[in-house]
């Protein structure tokens, strides 16, 4: 049961890196849809810094 337990929670990592851009990718588009590609763009970038500083 290890090598199984194992198996799954490092298919999982990979699974969660491979999704997550993708949840970025359409907020970012929203974004630029909704204020502009400029604002939205600032927006996107600003939200990502503060994302990274928590």
């Amino acid at each position: 049961m290890g090598k199984k337990v194992f198996w799954f929670k490092t298919r999982k990592i990979n699974i969660e890196d491979y999704a997550a851009p993708f949840a970025v990718f359409i907020i970012t588009f929203d974004n630029a849809g909704i204020f502009g590609w400029i604002k939205g763009a600032i927006l996107s970038w600003l939200n990502a810094m503060a994302g990274a500083a928590f």
